[in-house]
């Protein structure tokens, strides 16, 4: 199973009533690291509740701490106790595949960023909006992910949850070379079982590449409803959804929560039995981590060494565009326009005088 945006609309919807919630705990799996595991509180809940990220697939809830985590947590989890206290907030960022989780802290404000985009990340940013910390350093086309830069979400999906009736019309119609439900699940960015779910109380034949003015306006009544469900957990062979489908068969979850129906649906594993080795010494359990946090740090040094050689390697380039800007700036020229003529360059910060500059990776 795999969470759509649409999907994460309705966690997120759920996660409200965790505001104002304490971290108690923060663990994290050795072996699968974009598996987290949170212990909140609250007063006024029976519970405590266990809130469970598997990036870049599922958000959900236990009330069995899974015994897939070790006593000792890896270093980012261990990072994640030391400054979130509160929870203040939570967002789906516009209609994307993105929750943002606010908290305060002992040192200030900070936002975790859950991205379920594969190969998934999860991000804290400090109050001036730059990355703190994260679970994986990350380098896209239009973004880069690593500690001490500014946090830069995704390129913007279209916004279902603002849009007017007016632009999904719009959306759709402009995506009709397809069929109508390949449209929906793109331009709009439902995805394939909700996109069908549309088509359904839209009485739109999926697979059809016309509509009607009459078609149109039932199916951005469809998308509209879809957006306003009342949870009421549903399940098939394959997954759990947020309320009952049309366009396929599904039965109720014995869970009240869409977060709950989601972690029953996983399972948690029973407590291992007791082992006949000996227990690892405390000493012994952190200086195993220590290890581990070397070959970290190994791997680190081998990839900064890797951009090291590579940056020697277009020493020549980036020497000509460094004296080609020092000659602008002298000369008083547009230094941005002179710097146009190489390919290499992205982006010129008349402020700091900087320039970015991005190399192929030959890795």
């Amino acid at each position: 199973m795999e969470l759509a945006a649409l999907d994460i609309r309705y966690a997120t919807l759920e996660l409200q009533r965790l505001v104002g919630a304490k971290v108690e705990k923060v663990v994290q799996s050795d072996t699968e690291k974009r598996d987290l595991l949170f212990t909140l509180y609250k007063p006024g809940l029976d519970r405590k509740v266990l809130l469970r990220f598997i990036l870049p697939s599922l958000v959900c809830t236990h009330d069995t701490k899974p015994d897939s985590y070790p006593q000792i947590p890896p270093g980012f989890a261990m990072f994640l106790r030391k400054y979130l206290t509160k929870l203040t907030r939570v967002e789906q960022a516009g209609f994307d595949r993105i929750i943002k989780l606010y908290f305060e802290g002992k040192t200030g404000s900070w936002t975790l960023v859950a991205e379920f985009l594969p190969p998934g990340n999860m991000i804290l940013i400090d109050a001036d909006g730059k990355i703190k910390n994260l679970l994986e350093n990350q380098v896209y086309k239009d973004r880069s992910l690593r500690g001490g830069l500014p946090y830069a979400q995704p390129p913007t999906a279209f916004n279902l949850t603002t849009a007017t009736d007016e632009g999904i019309a719009q959306r759709i119609c402009a995506a009709l070379k397809q069929s109508v439900a390949a449209a929906l699940a793109t331009a709009l960015g439902l995805g394939g079982v909700y996109a069908e779910e549309a088509c359904a109380r839209a009485s739109v034949d999926k697979a059809c590449t016309e509509l009607t003015a009459d078609g149109i306006h039932a199916l951005v009544r469809a998308v509209r409803d879809l957006l306003a469900q009342e949870i009421v957990p549903h399940k098939d062979a394959s997954r759990v959804y947020p309320f009952r489908l049309e366009s396929r068969a599904t039965a109720p979850c014995p869970e009240s929560s869409f977060l709950a129906a989601i972690g029953a649906s996983l399972g948690v594993s029973a407590p291992s039995a007791p082992s006949s080795k000996p227990k690892k010494s405390k000493a012994q359990a952190m200086l195993d981590a220590q290890e581990a946090n070397l070959a970290t740090l190994h791997a680190v040094a081998a990839e900064e060494q890797r951009k090291a050689d590579r940056i020697y390697e277009e020493y020549s380039l980036i020497k000509e565009v460094i004296d080609t800007a020092q000659a602008a700036r002298r000369e008083k020229n547009d230094v941005a326009h002179v710097l146009k003529r190489f390919a290499a360059v992205k982006r010129y910060d008349p402020a700091t005088a900087t320039v970015e500059i991005e190399l192929e990776d030959r890795a």
